[in-house]
């Protein structure tokens, strides 16, 4: 029983994208890629936009469920501690309070905070743009997350 055009085609478009992830993996350009796989330069960036555009929805997706399992926790956690907080116990409270907080971190509730660039000295930088994500409390956060080198200052002004 022999196999239809139809998915004869299927298996090479099926083997070009493969082929096609796999050497831009790999660092091949568009036009390397383009000339290995005798396809245009056109078709490439279609493959490979495609794909990490696929990519970008699966990871949003992703996302959205871990944060909503986070948020049901949270949820949980607040619900367990709602009474005793009512009542007074002020280590319910504390608990409560840190639950809220993450809370809102979790679901971008806070505003995202601004600081100040600074030299290692404390001296003020100027022109300098510091951009630290809603999830961090505060600099020291993001570099310690990030590594001591994170922050780079260029001390030469630029043209």
């Amino acid at each position: 029983m022999g196999t239809s055009k139809t998915a004869a085609r299927r298996l090479d478009a099926a083997f070009l994208k493969r082929e096609t992830l796999r050497l831009r993996r790999e660092g091949a350009t568009h036009g390397e890629i383009a000339d290995t796989l005798e396809i245009s330069r056109s078709r490439v960036h279609k493959i490979v936009t495609d794909a990490l555009e696929r990519l970008a929805r699966d990871a949003t997706e992703e996302t959205r469920q871990l944060r909503a399992l986070e948020a049901e926790r949270l949820d949980a956690l607040q619900h367990a501690l709602w009474d005793a907080g009512i009542d007074g116990d002020l280590q319910a409270v504390d608990r409560l309070l840190r639950i809220m907080e993450r809370r809102a971190k979790l679901l971008g509730l806070d505003a995202p905070s601004k600081h100040a660039a600074t030299t290692p000295d404390g001296e003020a930088v100027a022109n300098a743009v510091i951009v630290v994500p809603r999830e961090c409390e505060d600099v020291s956060q993001w570099v310690a997350e990030f590594g001591p080198n994170a922050l780079e200052v260029d001390s030469e002004p630029q043209d």
